[in-house]
Order: structure tokens, then sequence, then C-alpha cells
């Protein structure tokens, strides 16, 4: 199923209202899937993988426990954006980097916890370390004690991710997930495969961005997701 296609459809038909510049983005990649003469294409199988994991072995971690998650279609449209699009070459992903504003109420957590038990389980990547950061430690738990909730919830996960003190790991990849703050002292030498950025608009200086987006350097196709919500700031 083409998700980006079928979100545009609706934007067109006026059944889902959004602003001028989300229309534009989908208006673009839609396009972008049709022209075989770029250096990327739309690969709809990697598209939809994150996807099916989502929404099989994912659970609710509040409100109807243990409910299998039902990603709604503007979330599948940006998932299938986020990892659709690969380069004809290497086979890699074409974006790395990608910032999301969404009101509150709107399920960004746990959008989040499942993209981020999603990249640390089924991405392929061996001792992917996926990281949840903020400025403070209370709101960087947020996203990881949420994805704790859904291992509780789901058989499947919970057999193969333990949870430790500080973290969760996989044993069978090395691959761990863990919140970390601004004034953490242990920012330095990470590798990371996921960066977190929650509440974007807390943070007051680009160090904290910097620092972990250049902590992504080696990996083959790292994932850097940008999160904030509108705010009143009156």
């Amino acid at each position: 199923m083409n998700y980006i296609k079928e979100y545009l459809n609706e934007i067109d038909s006026g059944k889902i209202v959004v602003g001028k510049k989300v229309k534009k983005i989908y208006e673009r990649l839609a396009s972008e899937m049709d022209n075989k003469d770029l250096s990327f294409y739309f690969d709809e199988e990697k598209a939809n993988r994150p996807i099916e994991f989502i929404e099989l072995f994912c659970k609710q971690s509040e409100g109807n426990l243990g409910e299998p998650i039902r990603l709604e279609l503007f979330q599948k449209a940006y998932i299938q954006a986020l990892f659709g699009f690969v380069y004809r070459d290497t086979k890699t992903r074409r974006f790395n980097e990608t910032m999301l504003l969404m009101a509150r109420k709107n399920g960004k957590t746990t959008l989040l916890s499942a993209i981020a038990l999603y990249m640390m389980i089924a991405d392929g990547e061996g001792s992917a370390e996926c990281y949840s950061v903020a400025t403070k430690k209370d709101q960087a738990s947020k996203c990881f004690k949420s994805a704790c909730a859904m291992r509780t919830q789901s058989p499947e996960i919970r057999a193969i991710v333990t949870k430790r003190r500080t973290d969760m790991y996989m044993p069978s990849t090395f691959s761990s997930f863990e919140p970390l703050s601004s004034d953490s002292n242990t920012l330095d030498g990470l590798n990371s495969h996921l960066v977190v950025i929650d509440e974007l608009h807390a943070i007051r200086d680009r160090n904290l961005y910097d620092v972990m987006k250049q902590s992504t350097s080696s990996r083959r196709q790292p994932l850097v997701v940008m999160i904030t919500t509108a705010r009143n700031n009156s």
C-alpha cells in the first residue's frame, strides 16, 4: 500500500486539511516516486516494513493496555517517507534527519517509542545504539518509558529485549535504547543509530544537536528525529 499517495489523495479531496508546506512536501515525494532518472527510488517493501512491525508487535502502553497499535494515515505516510526512499547504488536510506511538528495529544510519544523499538530490533543494524535526548532527563525518559511499557505489553518483544536499570538491551544484536539529558557526562563517544531529540523548542543552544548528530557519523543509515509541539508563548 502506498500511503504517501493515499494521504495526498485525501488532502486533494479535502477530507484531510493540512498546511500548504505539508501538501507541497507530499506532492514532491509523490512526483519523485515516478521519476526514474533520480539517484534514489521508492521501495514500497522497505517503506512498509516499520509500519508492519509497529502494528504487529507494538502494543498500547496506556488506555487500552495490550491492544495493537493502529497507525493513522498521516503517521503511515510519514513513516513511508522516512524509510521508503533509498539510493540506487547503496540501497541505504535517502533521509537521515527529520523534524516533526505535532500538536499535543496526537500520539507523538507513542509514534516515537514504536519507531525506536523498530530501529533497535528490526532495522538490520548490529549493535544499534538508540537514544532519546532532551534538555532534562525527565523529558528524555518519556519516550523511553513508553517504549518500556510497550515491551511489557508485547510477548514477542519481551522475549528478545531485556529491561535493565538504565536502558533496554537486545542481546542477540548487542543493541540498546537509552534516555540521555543534555547535562549527561556520557554524550561523548556515542555511536548512535537513532537519535530522538524531544521538545526541540526547549533547547537553548545547538550543542546537544551537534554532539548527537556527530555521533551518527559512523553508521550506514542513521536517523535523527527532532520533534517539537505547538506552544503558546503569550
